[in-house]
């Protein structure tokens, strides 16, 4: 009797111990499942936000505005113009003279007024050479000019500027100076401030030989 119940108490032991062993393995198991499931499975790539405009090296340039700029004169100077006593003037004038000085002054320019009596000595000793100078100032300042050119003594003629012999002597600057041979062709660039009598008169016999 009593192996009996030793070996029904045998039994029930190797039944115990194999019902806790299985449900420790069941208990295990979803969490061994879960991790292998979730190895197995791909991440997600992350979704990247597009951007409403393309990045900044991608964007076409603008083209910067053109600025058109003004046309240069041809280096031929036309005109028609008055002098101060009201006399009509054009490029033609240019035929009387190999060489011609427009040089632009206004009376309350004291360089200018300074290197007058200078002018008048060249027209008057290079005249015979071809030479010949038209002063030119603005109408505005005509009846000032002509008293200050009777005060000391000036002969040549002084014209009033027009748009196109502004192109050529308006350098921001008085006096200035342009020289032009027979054809009206202007020679070289022009001449800002007052020169001496030596000075223009090398200039000018560079040009008359």
């Amino acid at each position: 009797m009593k192996k009996v119940l030793a070996l029904l108490l045998a039994v029930i032991m190797i039944f115990a111990l194999a019902a806790c062993g299985q449900t420790a393995k069941q208990a295990e198991a979803p969490a061994d499942e879960e991790a292998a499931a979730a190895e197995a499975e791909p991440e997600e790539a992350p979704v990247e936000e597009e951007s409403a405009e393309a990045p900044d090296e991608e964007k076409p340039e603008e083209a910067p505005d053109e600025e058109e700029e003004p046309a240069e004169p041809d280096g031929v100077l036309r005109f028609t113009t008055a002098d101060s006593d009201g006399d009509e003037w054009t490029d033609e004038a240019f035929a009387n003279a190999k060489v011609t000085m427009l040089n632009e002054w206004a009376y309350w320019c004291p360089p200018c007024v300074g290197e007058m009596p200078d002018l008048q000595r060249l027209y008057e000793n290079y005249a015979d050479q071809g030479f010949q100078i038209l002063g030119v100032s603005y109408e505005e300042y005509e009846a000032d000019n002509v008293q200050l050119m009777e005060d000391l003594g000036i002969t040549y003629p002084c014209l009033r500027m027009t748009d196109s012999i502004e192109e050529y002597l308006n350098t921001g600057y008085v006096p200035s100076t342009i020289f032009v041979d027979s054809e009206g062709n202007v020679l070289g660039e022009a001449i800002v401030g007052p020169n001496t009598y030596e000075g223009w008169a090398e200039i000018i016999e560079g040009y008359l030989n």
